[in-house]
């Protein structure tokens, strides 16, 4: 896809800033402009802009397709078969902290198979500091990862980064398909708070 940047206009044409549409809107319109056709996931409870996204774009009979499944190497698993069949970039959708971990086996396969896939997981940006909602006793305890689950698993897939700033949100996934798709072929792993 055309990047289209310049000084004047640092976003896509007809892209508007974050503060202007959801997260998950923008999440779905990234990945529409590389071709996912579908999101396999084992998700978590932390992505409800992504789920409103996908209900509105359901209803105006816009993809991506989701498909849930009841594990997370089995999404990963199912995004790499559909990758050979298709020839078309998926997404894999997954949750926080256990779930790239859960995922980590079928990740390190796809990184030897070639299979080109773009990776987003939950993770947390504090462990509790900020003024917010108390996340409570089970935070550090189940859904933070030390150093961020994106550390975990680096060794296992083409790049492994993690989001840092609400900025850098589009962008970022922008990179993480161009690079999935860029020989040699592999998954990219993005952790987004």
């Amino acid at each position: 896809p055309d990047r289209g940047r310049s000084e004047a206009n640092p976003c896509r044409e007809g892209w508007e800033p974050m503060s202007m549409r959801s997260a998950g809107d923008g999440i779905l319109e990234v990945l529409r402009a590389y071709g996912v056709e579908y999101i396999f996931s084992s998700p978590g409870s932390e992505w409800p802009p992504l789920w409103d996204a996908l209900a509105k774009a359901k209803s105006q009979g816009l993809g991506p397709i989701f498909l849930n499944t009841r594990h997370e190497e089995l999404a990963v698993n199912l995004a790499a078969g559909y990758q050979r069949y298709a020839r078309k970039l998926p997404a894999v959708v997954l949750h926080s902290g256990v779930g790239p971990l859960k995922a980590a086996m079928s990740l390190r396969l796809a990184q030897h198979e070639n299979s080109p896939m773009v990776v987003l997981a939950g993770d947390c940006a504090g462990f509790g500091e900020m003024p917010c909602p108390d996340p409570g006793a089970q935070w550090l305890r189940n859904l933070a990862q030390v150093g961020g689950v994106a550390t975990q698993v680096g060794p296992y897939v083409k790049r492994a980064a993690a989001v840092t700033s609400p900025e850098l949100l589009f962008g970022m996934i922008e990179d993480s398909c161009r690079l999935a798709l860029t020989p040699p072929l592999g998954p990219v792993f993005l952790s987004i708070p």
